[in-house]
C-alpha cells in the first residue's frame, strides 16, 4: 500500500500543508507557492515541499536557512 492509499493520508496532508502555509508566512514568503507532495523515496520522509529554492531566491535569503 502506498502513502496515498492510506486512510488518513488526506488528514495528514492537510495538516502538513496548513503548517507549511504558517511557516512560509512566518518566513516572510507567504506569496510563494507551496507544492506539497509525497516523496518519491520513503527514506526521505513522507512529504516534500518544492518551491523553497525559488522562494529563497525571490526573498534574497539562503535556501538552506530558509528550509
Amino acid at each position: 500500500m502506498n502513502l496515498t492509499e492510506r486512510p488518513n493520508f488526506m488528514n495528514l496532508h492537510q495538516t502538513v500543508e496548513h503548517e507549511a502555509v504558517a511557516a512560509f508566512a512566518a518566513a516572510g514568503i507567504a506569496d510563494s507557492p507551496i507544492v506539497l507532495q509525497p516523496t518519491k523515496n520513503a527514506e526521505h520522509g513522507d512529504f516534500q515541499i518544492n518551491g523553497v529554492m525559488g522562494a529563497a531566491k525571490k526573498a534574497k535569503q539562503n535556501p538552506r536557512e530558509l528550509a
